[in-house]
C-alpha cells in the first residue's frame, strides 16, 4: 500500500482484546500522495498505555491502496 499520514477524528474503544489490549474503532482523515484526503473507518487492536496517542486530532501512520481507498491500515508513527 501507499504510505501516507491521517488524523483521528474520532475513537472509540470497543472492547478487551487480552493482555493489555484493547480494540478501538478509529475515525480518521487520510492525506493522498497526490493532494487531497478521504474519511476511513478501522477497528484495530491497540496496547492499552497506547491509547491517549489515538485521541481525535492526533496523527497516525496510514496504508491505503490507491484506487481502493476502501482499506487503510493504521499504525502509531514510530518517534
Amino acid at each position: 500500500g501507499t504510505r501516507s499520514s491521517g488524523v483521528v477524528t474520532g475513537m472509540r474503544t470497543t472492547g478487551y482484546a487480552g493482555d493489555g489490549l484493547r480494540e478501538v474503532e478509529l475515525d480518521v482523515m487520510v492525506s493522498r500522495r497526490g493532494g487531497g484526503q478521504f474519511p476511513a473507518h478501522e477497528t484495530t487492536v491497540v496496547p492499552a498505555s497506547e491509547l491517549p496517542k489515538m485521541a481525535p486530532g492526533s496523527i497516525v501512520d496510514a496504508y491505503y491502496r490507491p484506487g481502493d481507498e476502501s482499506t487503510v491500515a493504521v499504525c502509531l508513527p514510530q518517534r
